[in-house]
C-alpha cells in the first residue's frame, strides 16, 4: 500500500490537483482500498487470529493498533476528496469512490465486529456520507444548469 502512496498527500495538494492528477490518484486509492481491504488486512486479520488463538480481544486489539494508520489514511483521501471543488467530469470517478467504499465498510464490518472498530467504522460512514453528499451536490448543479440552459433556450 506504501508503494501505491508514495508520498502522503495534504489537503492542498488534493484541492489544487488538475484533472488528469486528481483521476491518477483516485485510481490509486481505489487500488490501494481495494488491494489493502481484500487481500492484506483480511489476510493479516486471520494471521492475528491465528497467533492469538483463543484471546479474540487481544487479537482484535493488536490488529487495530497496528492498521489504524493506514486505515485513516485511505480515509483521509476519500474525505479530502469529498471537500473539494466538484465538476460534473468528476462525478463518475466520485461514484465510483462511494462504491467502493461502501464495500470496504461491509467488509470491515464482517471482519471486524468488536469494540475496538467502532470509531473506525463511524469514521468510514462519515467519509462515505461526505462522498454521497458530494455527488448528491454535483447533481444539484448539474439540475441548475439544465434549468438555466433551459430558460436561455426559450
Amino acid at each position: 500500500m506504501q508503494k501505491i502512496f508514495e508520498q502522503k498527500l495534504i489537503i492542498e495538494d488534493v484541492y489544487n490537483m488538475q484533472w488528469k492528477d486528481f483521476e491518477h490518484e483516485v485510481e490509486k486509492w481505489i487500488r490501494a482500498s481495494t488491494a489493502a481491504w481484500n487481500i492484506l488486512f483480511r489476510h493479516e486479520h486471520r494471521l492475528y487470529n491465528r497467533i492469538f488463538f483463543g484471546f479474540s480481544p487481544t487479537s482484535d486489539f493488536s490488529f487495530m493498533e497496528i492498521h489504524w494508520g493506514s486505515n485513516i489514511q485511505l480515509l483521509n483521501f476519500a474525505d479530502y476528496v469529498a471537500t473539494r471543488a466538484h465538476s460534473l467530469e468528476q462525478l463518475f470517478k466520485i461514484l465510483e469512490m462511494l462504491e467502493i467504499m461502501c464495500d470496504l465498510i461491509l467488509q470491515f464490518e464482517s471482519l471486524l465486529y468488536d469494540q475496538y472498530n467502532v470509531s473506525l467504522n463511524k469514521e468510514e460512514v462519515v467519509k462515505w456520507r461526505k462522498l454521497g453528499e458530494t455527488i448528491k451536490s454535483i447533481f444539484m448543479e448539474l439540475e441548475y444548469v439544465c434549468n438555466t440552459a433551459d430558460t436561455t433556450t426559450s
